[in-house]
């Protein structure tokens, strides 16, 4: 069964998912496999890149990117889940974190940030053009929306129930809300196919770990990425 996008996050299986008990210590640990390490990698050098000044993180999760990003002069982070907001707020105490459901909206005001991201979260939510309207409100004129998004539909199970990802057309939403692409870059290729594979996982902590140097990796993949990748990072600049 296709569970539909509703009103609020705590009926959304995605968001339910990332509010369980535990949730930071199991998404920090995630970060402890190579290939993981090597996926946040490549978004942190994109990110450094092109943001700037006020910055809004919509889904803020453990802080990957807090005190990372060195054009970035304020951080403040948005989540759904609370466990999340208490670990992030203790981490970082200087910043701001807020609680917040992005299927009912942003709650924060017009025109605040030169820069607003959302990583790894509209792929499952659904409602991504409302999603994507929200941030281009609370940036300001000329400012930067940066976001991934799946390049093929499928079906995922999260908990008990099945979602659909990345089912909606983000080149449209794009063009819909007026939105000028900067830059559109392939992640995820070599990375994706690890990740899918259990012999390949393991691999990831005796071979990848070990043996290969983490430029060597990143070189490899993106060379893989002109070829296939399983989703893309949009940075793109609001009117």
């Amino acid at each position: 069964m296709t569970i539909k996008t509703t009103t609020h996050g705590k009926d959304h299986p995605y968001s339910n998912d990332f509010s369980k008990p535990g949730i930071s210590k199991a998404y920090e640990q995630k970060f402890n496999s190579r290939i993981d390490q090597l996926r946040h990698l490549a978004e942190e050098k994109i990110l450094a890149e092109f943001a700037t000044g006020r910055l809004l993180d919509c889904s803020v999760a453990t802080g990957r990117f807090v005190e990372k990003l060195p054009r970035v002069e304020s951080y403040t982070g948005l989540d759904y889940s609370q466990e999340f907001l208490d670990f992030v707020s203790k981490k970082f105490p200087n910043h701001t974190f807020k609680k917040n459901d992005l299927l009912q909206g942003i709650a924060l005001q017009d025109d605040s940030f030169e820069t607003v991201i959302c990583i790894r979260t509209l792929f499952a939510l659904g409602r991504t053009s409302e999603i994507v309207g929200e941030m281009k409100r609370v940036a300001k004129r000329g400012g930067t929306l940066i976001f991934d998004y799946g390049n093929s539909r499928r079906s995922a199970t999260v908990g008990a129930s099945k979602i659909d990802t990345s089912s909606e057309d983000i080149e449209k939403i794009i063009r819909d809300h007026s939105l000028t692409v900067i830059k559109k870059i392939q992640l995820d290729s070599i990375s994706a196919w690890v990740k899918k594979s259990k012999w390949l996982a393991a691999g990831d902590q005796i071979i990848l770990r070990k043996a290969i140097p983490t430029t060597w990796l990143e070189k490899l993949e993106h060379w893989a990425c002109r070829f296939s990748s399983d989703r893309t990072l949009y940075v793109v600049q609001v009117p």
